[in-house]
């Protein structure tokens, strides 16, 4: 089993199938935006000002609909138009009130008569019929335009976007925000890094700044990270991430202000997905450019043929194509005969067809129809699925479900074509990396809870909603910018944490170019995290910290193992914080030589000179749990009890000097240890056994005293299934009983530590697994009686595929915890550390 550092880059790595490269935007849909207009005249109509979504056959385009200025008033000729969301909720973007997501459709708070809502990956945009727009989930990047960039920022409720008036349109990007103005200029807001902000910077920007050299703009479209403008003579301009030519401009080169798409005109649409572009001609056919590593471009040519294209090329085989729509790897196109094609990726069954042997389609690079889908009237792509509006207003989808964006009220993912739930006269949707809204006059939800009702009353006019309360107890941390390494490859995980004080604790962890790690520390001053250096010693090539201990301002101690320069071996790493540097100090290593194994996971103590650290020793022809003690001169290796098989320590625990307790697994089965004094011993724990092979491991454990012992823990491969299940044992001084926790994750939960302010406040750390491959942070915490999940934060790259993952926990009495792990970077391959705090305890 791989180590805790290096599981959710594992994870990430295996659904990339085994490459490192920049992930195909959280986007889906990340451009999609669907748009509503009210009047006295003919039938309400939808359209589509940007991807993801489209106006049904006979719709005029977005550019042909009235200004909000125009428009009547939707409470004087028809119901008033309202909001229902449902899908991912872990920044808030249902716009509820919660952090909570819902499997079916639920009321937006707040949201009262927009003309146009956009959808990214998880923030959103509402166009009001005054021409101001609100904005509500992650703001990770300011991408809220409230002044505000931060995860800790993140808005459950829709608010005001600072500045901006006289808009028509918004589009919404992976992590930006586009606004067209009815002098046909664009405003842009958020992040930056690759230029999609269009003003001649890479600087981000909280509040909306414009995009330089515009004018003339009748439509726009924000792609993963970049931007498009449809302009009045027909033809498209493009600025941000180039790197695969989702420019279209001939180059790979990015760029910071608009350059024009080469060889389009007489273009209506236009659509962003992950990392390529869709425009439809007047015509009635569809060109496409950028990525093509899923085959997304749908020309007929494979992606072993072209990888991706500079230019625009012709999607082949379809004609009389009315809306189009981009998600993150697949497109879509809908017929005037209320057909719907769609090609690129089928690995979460975008195409609605099965991806497995014999007869499935793994992904295709021409146009196929999506089977059982009635005739529709609108579309629109997401991150990996797909969504329709058909006869009635109902909405269908197919796709990705594993955290309910398909509305069905489930979260299984399977190739049919399925009906959203308790949902009828839907006239728009639209769809983001893992969720989704739909509009609708006088719209009726499901039952689904949607939170409650948001101070100050529905949204109107411009009027911004009072946020509700905060829905997650817990606040990321900024951390030091990470070490660039030579390949610009770079993983940085947390993979401990201890604590002294709330202004003082220690982080560890390891730092990765290319899978060679090297040790990681840094220094919590209440604060702001600070890194410190940490020594290798002068044999060792790579090495990792998994575990920390701060008993006093100038003494730590972190505990980890390395890899000497002649390799093909791991030996203990242990180092000492003096209050002014860390040093390393000798370890013993029980076996040595060729193919063995020696290293230490966790840390824990009682004074300055009673310490213990456990981790595995092992040979290849076993392993066995490694106990090491430190008396205050030196550290030595105490014999563990003998037992058949492979055991291996993850966690330990120190009560008093006669009293500690170790915690790990034979990957099969729990297994915990006793220290009385003298000796170690092991004493039975239970486990679960789901299926003829299921695997079980103790993570963590804690304690308040001797007669009440916590370990965390969970059970994998439940029923032979890729699905896990957590759990806490509880040792209240005869015997380990076992409770199971909540578990949110469509394909189960993982706890990775435990930390006790008190008997009866104890609080987990962990993910939860979706079968998406995203991987979710997980905390939960025990009042004395029950488990319950405590919301926490997700900042991690955007859908799909999510990786946000805990790997400790610590507390300091009264209220302050922290936890940490890692999460994904928004705009690169790789991992960067991830902490996150509370006084909430």
């Amino acid at each position: 089993m791989a180590p805790a550092w290096a599981r959710p880059l594992k994870a990430a790595i295996l659904r990339e199938g085994g490459r490192r490269r920049l992930r195909a935007a959280a986007g889906a849909g990340v451009a999609a935006a669907v748009g509503l207009t009210l009047g006295a005249g003919p039938a309400a109509s939808a359209s589509a000002v940007s991807p993801g979504t489209a106006p049904a056959a006979h719709t005029a385009p977005a550019a042909h609909t009235a200004p909000a200025a125009h428009t009547a008033p939707a409470a004087h000729t028809a119901p008033a138009v309202t909001a229902v969301a449902w899908g991912d909720n872990s920044a808030g973007e249902l716009g509820d009130n919660t952090l909570t997501g819902t499997q079916l459709p639920a009321s937006v708070t707040g949201l009262s008569g927009p003309r146009m809502v956009s959808v990214a990956g998880r923030h959103d945009l509402a166009l009001l019929p005054n021409g101001t727009v609100l904005a509500w989930g992650d703001d990770t990047y300011g991408q809220l335009g409230n002044g505000i960039a931060s995860s800790n920022g993140d808005t459950e409720a829709p608010t005001l976007v600072s500045g901006l008036s006289k808009v028509t349109a918004v589009a919404a990007g992976e992590e930006h925000s586009l606004a067209l103005l009815s002098n046909g200029t664009v405003m842009a807001w958020g992040d930056n890094a690759e230029g999609q902000l269009g003003n001649g910077t890479t600087a981000g920007s909280a509040q909306p700044v414009a995009v330089k050299g515009l004018t003339g703009v009748k439509a726009i479209a924000a792609g993963s990270l970049f931007s498009l403008a449809l302009l009045s003579n027909g033809t498209v301009m493009s600025w941000g991430d180039n790197r695969e030519g989702a420019l279209g401009d001939g180059t790979l080169v990015n760029s910071d202000v608009p350059v024009p798409v080469k060889g389009l005109a007489k273009v209506t649409a236009i659509a962003g997905g992950g990392l390529y572009a869709l425009a439809l001609l007047s015509n009635g056919t569809a060109m496409s450019w950028g990525d093509n590593e899923a085959d997304q471009l749908g020309d007929g040519q494979d992606v072993s043929v072209q990888p991706s294209s500079t230019v625009p090329v012709k999607v082949t085989g379809i004609t009389g194509i009315r809306a189009i729509a981009a998600g993150a790897e697949h497109g879509l196109a809908l017929l005037a005969s209320g057909t719907v094609m769609a090609w690129g990726s089928n690995s979460e069954f975008q195409l609605a067809r099965s991806n497995g042997f014999p007869g499935g389609v793994a992904d295709s690079d021409v146009p196929l129809t999506v089977p059982g889908l009635p005739k529709a009237t609108t579309i629109a792509a997401g991150g990996q699925f797909s969504l329709a509006i058909v006869a009635g207003g109902k909405v269908d989808g197919w796709g990705d479900n594993a955290l309910g964006q398909l509305g069905n009220g489930t979260n299984a993912t399977t190739p049919s074509v399925v009906t959203a739930r308790g949902l009828a006269g839907a006239t728009a949707v639209t769809a983001g990396g893992e969720a989704a809204l739909a509009l609708g006059p006088g719209l009726k939800a499901s039952t689904a809870a949607a939170g409650g009702p948001v101070a100050g009353g529905p949204v109107a006019g411009g009027a911004a909603a009072v946020a509700g309360p905060v829905s997650s107890p817990w606040r990321v941390t900024a951390n030091p910018v990470d070490p660039v390494s030579s390949d610009g490859l770079t993983d940085v995980v947390f993979s401990g944490v201890s604590a002294l004080s709330a202004n003082a604790a220690w982080a560890v962890g390891a730092s990765s170019s290319l899978f060679n790690p090297v040790p990681l520390a840094e220094r919590w001053d209440g604060t702001a995290w600070h890194q410190l250096p940490v020594p290798l010693p002068s044999a060792a090539t790579v090495g990792r910290l998994a575990g920390v201990l701060q008993l006093s301002p100038g003494n730590a101690w972190a505990v980890g193992s390395i890899t000497p320069q002649t390799g093909g071996t791991n030996l203990t790493l242990i180092e000492h914080w003096d209050g002014t540097r860390w040093s390393v100090v000798p370890s013993p290593n029980p076996v040595t030589g060729s193919g063995t194994t020696d290293t230490l996971e966790a840390i824990s103590g009682t004074s300055a000179s009673d310490l213990w650290a456990v981790g595995s020793f092992g040979t290849g022809m076993f392993n066995a749990m490694l106990f090491e003690h430190w008396n205050g001169t030196k550290w030595s290796f105490v014999p563990p009890p003998s037992i058949a098989g492979d055991i291996f320590g993850r966690a330990v625990t120190t009560i008093s000097a006669t009293d500690a307790w170790a915690v790990g697994d034979t990957a099969t089965a729990t297994i915990s240890a006793h220290w009385n004094g003298q000796a170690w011993s092991f004493v039975s724990t239970p486990f679960l056994q789901d299926g003829a092979a299921p695997t079980n491991f103790l993570t963590g454990v804690t304690a308040t005293g001797p007669n009440n012992v916590w370990a965390s823990g969970y059970e994998g491969n439940v029923n032979q299934q890729n699905f896990a299940l957590p759990y806490v044992l509880h040792w209240n001084g005869t015997a380990w009983s076992l409770t199971k926790v909540p578990n949110s994750g469509s394909e189960g939960s993982q706890l990775r530590g435990i930390t006790a302010l008190s008997a009866t406040d104890l609080w987990a750390a962990g993910e939860t697994l979706e079968d998406d491959g995203s991987l979710l942070t997980l905390t939960e915490h025990f009042n004395g009686k029950s488990w319950s999940t405590a919301p926490s934060l997700d900042p991690g790259e955007l859908p799909p595929g999510i990786d946000s993952s805990l790997n400790a926990v610590a507390g300091v009495s009264p209220h302050t915890l922290l936890t940490v792990g890692a999460q994904e970077t928004p705009t690169t391959c790789c991992l960067t550390a991830l902490a996150e705090r509370t006084t909430s305890g």
